[in-house]
């Protein structure tokens, strides 16, 4: 009898094909969310094992491409998500004002581009519905769907009911070699969408009686169960803009007409009637409300949206933590640590690592800091010691995420009191370094010498923080500011009720503008050596006061309530000896990640060491002796830690890469 071929199925024969060209993959529900949690695939593609997993095992999987620097070196997907779109681009690209791409997807409104980004210009995801269409760019820690992959498709009543459920496939239009992928940035593609001022033509009943918002999204052509809300957001806004009854009409016959299938007229008529009658009715004097712009209509949600859409998922710079594209701060007393804490902070986000188990990155974070107050030796040797226990493979993966900058760096200058002006020079450079860099998160230390002004001045510090805010619209990244607490707040703490009383905002120093404009805040407050041991129940430790210092969020947007920390000041870095929800018990998964990476750091430092001396080398960085022997256990039980016996003691390494194979 002869040997029968197994076929594969076509996803997993496509995400091998993906794979093996240098794609990395994320397998999707049908309703385009993502079937696992994402974070590792960003950092590392999946296995052919992981493949066999999702698409022939039954799994109702389907297949997403990973943009950014783990597909090909930065593969990201530019998204018309319209006809005008589709055909803006298109004409581009026949009048050499775009470079040609071998790999097209059709999706149901339009269809997917694939470019390179060109090295040192990571793409960042951004969507802009603009008068040449609507544009979606998938950059880093983003997907885009790929064929043969089919998605739901829901038709609903206009309530939010689903009647029917219709499924697209997505297929290659071009199917070019991966190799031949041009190189192209989101920043030339937003330019040259720019340059595009003109209106649209293709409006339904153009010329004089036009409106003049014809790219309203609910003028769109609309489908089975979208058509009769469509219908009364356009006649709405039709009325809106001051129009007769008989034009507001005729153009809603028009808008009808693209729909599948059209409403009946009568339909039509009862929408523009019953409207036209209401908005008189409310409105006597006239045919339109005075002093509203379009503008300020588009920019207003409504409760009909609110009652009608789900609202989008919450994008996290920190995980349930720190929201993207928020002002944030850290602030504590002089000398009690921001800067060893921000050094960890910076180098853990990069490698994509959690901050003493704590505060875990989406992805990794692409950091930029400017510090005015550090030369660059100092920040070379903070962040060179902080650097020093980390692993060398998560110290790699931060390679390219971090750029310094020290010196008179301030943004703002104060003419007189309330009022101040920017300072363009240094404004200029900043503006460029994050065009040219893009980061993710800036951290700028201390909020001070940015500021330039006096700091007590809610006027002026007002004003600074909407130069900020602004910042951070234009360049879509997170800000950070170091701060310092008042003078009251500054003590080292030595009793729990004033430990309670300095956490809060209350202790920030300065004008409550800087208050009211952060969204994120974590305080560091520095504790006497015997607070400590009442606090961690450990009566051996055995330091001078403001060695130990105690970290918690404050202030935070979204998310649940966060734990305490209690950290420990070592040479360079810090090391957490306490959470006040983890107690000494069983750590956290994250926790025992980050314990375990110490661990390895130590042993990449000093080769191999036997219990005892590991365990000492731990205590002196601050862990006590049960977290330090909670650690080790916790190494061992890792695949890249290796033991051994020589008589009684036990010694640890870490295994060699054949030994991993």
């Amino acid at each position: 009898m002869s040997e029968m071929s197994v076929e594969r199925p076509p996803l997993l024969e496509a995400a091998l094909e993906y794979l093996n060209s240098g794609l990395s993959l994320v397998p999707l529900k049908t309703d385009k969310s993502p079937l696992i949690k994402t974070k590792g695939f960003w950092s590392e593609p999946p296995t052919e094992a992981q493949l066999a997993k999702w698409f022939a095992c039954g799994l109702p999987a389907q297949l997403g491409i990973c943009c950014g620097t783990i597909s090909r070196g930065g593969v990201w997907i530019l998204d018309a998500d319209d006809r005008n779109a589709v055909d803006f681009i298109e004409a581009n690209i026949a009048g050499g004002l775009m470079p040609p791409t071998p790999r097209i997807v059709r999706t149901r409104r339009g269809k997917h581009f694939y470019y390179k980004n060109r090295p040192g210009f990571p793409v960042k995801a951004q969507q802009k519905k603009l008068s040449a269409g609507f544009f979606d760019i998938r950059g880093e820690t983003h997907y885009g769907v790929a064929p043969p992959s089919r998605m739901a498709w829901h038709i609903t009543d206009g309530k939010g009911v689903i009647i029917e459920t219709r499924y697209w496939e997505y297929i290659w239009e071009e199917e070019g070699p991966w190799e031949d992928l041009q190189e192209y940035t989101a920043t030339e593609f937003w330019k040259l969408v720019g340059a595009d001022s003109g209106r649209r033509t293709d409006f339904p009943g153009g010329g004089a009686g036009e409106p003049r918002d014809p790219d309203f999204q609910f003028f769109a052509a609309a489908d089975e169960g979208e058509r009769n809300v469509r219908l009364t957001q356009a006649v709405g806004k039709l009325v809106w803009q001051g129009l007769a009854y008989d034009e507001v009409l005729r153009l809603a016959c028009l808008i009808n007409s693209d729909y599948n299938p059209p409403l009946p007229d009568k339909d039509v008529l009862t929408v523009a009637g019953s409207i036209w009658r209401t908005h008189r009715r409310n409105h006597p004097g006239g045919t339109s409300l005075p002093d509203l712009t379009d503008e300020t209509l588009e920019d207003c949600l409504t409760f009909q949206e609110i009652a009608e859409t789900a609202p989008s998922a919450n994008e996290w710079l920190i995980d349930q933590s720190f929201l993207r594209n928020q002002l944030g701060i850290i602030y504590g007393a002089p000398g009690c640590g921001k800067g060893l804490f921000s050094a960890n902070f910076i180098v853990r986000l990069a490698c994509g690592l959690p901050v003493f188990g704590q505060w875990e990155p989406a992805a990794p974070v692409r950091c930029l800091v400017i510090s005015g107050e550090d030369t660059t030796n100092i920040m070379h040797q903070r962040y060179r010691a902080v650097l020093d226990t980390i692993p060398e493979k998560k110290r790699k993966l931060a390679a390219g995420h971090v750029l310094f900058k020290s010196g008179d760096v301030s943004l703002i200058r104060q003419k007189r009191r309330g009022e101040i002006e920017p300072h363009e020079e240094n404004l200029d450079w900043l503006k460029e370094k994050l065009t040219d860099y893009q980061p993710e998160l800036l951290l700028l230390d201390t909020l001070t010498l940015f500021m330039g002004g006096d700091e007590n001045d809610n006027q002026g510090m007002n004003t600074a923080c909407s130069l900020l805010k602004s910042i951070i619209k234009d360049h879509s990244c997170n800000i950070i500011l170091n701060h310092h607490t008042n003078k009251i707040a500054g003590d080292i703490i030595t009793d729990s009720r004033k430990l309670q009383a300095t956490l809060s905002q209350t202790s920030l120093r300065g004008a409550s503008a800087i208050a009211g404009a952060i969204r994120w805040a974590l305080m560091l407050v520095p504790l006497s050596t015997a607070l400590t041991r009442r606090l961690v129940k450990d009566s051996e430790l055995k330091a001078s006061d403001g060695t130990y210092v105690m970290a918690k969020v404050v202030k935070k947007n979204m998310g649940p309530p966060e734990r305490e920390i209690i950290l420990s000041k070592a040479d360079g870095f810090m090391t957490k000896i306490f959470s006040s929800e983890a107690a000494e018990e069983a750590l956290s998964a994250a926790e025992a990640d980050e314990d375990a990476a110490l661990v390895a750091a130590v042993l990449e430092k000093h080769g191999e060491q036997s219990f005892s001396e590991l365990k000492r080398r731990l205590k002196s960085g601050g862990m006590s002796e049960k977290h330090a022997q909670t650690a080790i256990a916790c190494a061992a039980g890792q695949r890249e830690i290796g033991t051994c016996r020589k008589g009684a003691r036990t010694y640890y390494s870490i295994k060699k890469e054949e030994d991993l194979i």
